[in-house]
């Protein structure tokens, strides 16, 4: 298993994840200070700055089995 790959995808899914989880949590902090937007408003909202996050997470799941497993260093034999 190479380590620099996996500290790779480690070190760019955390950026994304601390890029996006900022931003909810600064949407968050601007629709309850202000309270003038709608619940169903705010629940959808939160859903597109959410989802990329699950996202995130789950490619970087794949991606730490996809190189301990070692299938793209059998794929460099071909």
């Amino acid at each position: 298993m190479n380590k620099n790959k996996l500290w790779g995808a480690i070190i760019s899914a955390s950026v994304l994840i601390l890029y996006f989880g900022f931003l909810f949590i600064l949407f968050t902090y601007a629709s309850v200070s202000t309270g003038d937007i709608p619940l169903l408003l705010f629940v959808v909202l939160s859903l597109f700055i959410a989802l990329p996050l699950v996202g995130i997470i789950l490619a970087l799941v794949f991606r730490v089995k996809e190189l301990k497993s070692g299938e793209e260093e059998e794929a460099k034999k071909y």
